[in-house]
């Protein structure tokens, strides 16, 4: 049998997560339990283009309907999809950033949602006689949240404004929050 590649052993349950909304809450919520085999590397996933990246995760999983707007929580870890593709006639190769989610709320519009927040860099200012830390950070939600740059975020209870949004990604949002913090 020349070209036949096993998958291994697909021994780690989990779930494919979609995106649900219920009055004003958005949640992961689990669609269906899969079996995978998960390899965990040191290397960076770049999900964000933006921000820096997170640990990276290379799955094999039978193949099913699955597209970069799920998500996947194996083993108690929420898995951010980046890429999809076709190992064989029955199994696909799945690549995920291993993340933690935060929860969010925008007051504006009255909604609390899950989203990956990121660091972009971090500047020292010190303008007088308390010096500062700008924290530049990415805040990655699903495409369905939209928000105002200009307008406050709430981040795990901290008000962070928005600065800059970047909307051009099919799969997501990117906004660029800054928070302050006295040293």
């Amino acid at each position: 049998m020349s070209g036949y590649r096993g998958a291994g052993r697909l021994d780690k349950r989990g779930h494919v997560l979609a995106l649900r909304e219920a009055g004003g809450v958005w949640t992961w919520e689990p669609v269906r339990e899969i079996w995978a085999k998960a390899e965990y590397s040191q290397k960076l996933n770049l999900f964000s283009r933006s921000g820096v990246g997170a640990r990276d995760v290379a799955l094999v999983i039978w193949r099913q309907s699955l597209s970069l707007h799920h998500a996947i929580e194996l083993e108690g870890t929420h898995l951010f999809l980046t890429s999809i593709t076709e190992r064989n006639r029955n199994q696909l190769d799945v690549h995920a950033a291993a993340v933690e989610l935060h929860t969010c709320t925008d007051k504006s519009a009255g909604t609390t949602f899950p989203a990956v927040l990121t660091e972009k860099y971090v500047r020292f200012d010190e303008p007088g006689p308390h010096a500062t830390n700008a924290i530049n950070c990415v805040l990655v939600t699903p495409k369905e949240i939209l928000l105002k740059p200009g307008k406050l975020v709430e981040i795990d209870g901290i008000p962070c404004p928005i600065r800059t949004a970047h909307l051009l990604d099919p799969f997501k949002h990117e906004y660029e929050i800054e928070r302050r913090v006295d040293l």
